[in-house]
């Protein structure tokens, strides 16, 4: 973490969970509606650029295209625990599964990486 501020007890919990398990469930962050509407924006996504199409299209820099995307830009709670665990500078994905793999076995999904 960039700064000397300790850690509150939910993100520091988060962040073992995160060197213990390689991965964190955050249960809750996003409504059903708001799943809904981004899966369906990621599903709308053209590949321009550096996006990468084939087996699991990836599309860098989504928050650049649409302001949609910017309320998911640093989502309390989120934003602390990446910052812990990586420090202050981020990048921004969205994924989607390609022909491939069956929608229902592989959900769209924001990645984010810092």
């Amino acid at each position: 973490m960039a700064s000397t501020e300790p850690l509150s007890a939910l993100t520091a919990s988060r962040l073992r969970a995160l060197h213990q398990d390689g991965f964190v469930l955050l249960p809750g962050v996003l409504a059903a509606a708001q799943i809904a509407m981004l899966r369906q924006a990621i599903d709308s996504l053209q590949p321009m650029h550096w996006d990468y199409s084939g087996l699991c299209d990836h599309y860098k820099c989504v928050f650049n295209r649409d302001p949609l995307w910017l309320p998911y830009l640093d989502l309390g709670g989120i934003i602390e625990l990446a910052e812990a665990a990586l420090g202050p500078i981020a990048t921004s994905s969205a994924r989607r599964p390609g022909a491939a793999i069956p929608a229902s076995s592989a959900p769209s999904c924001i990645w984010t990486t810092w």
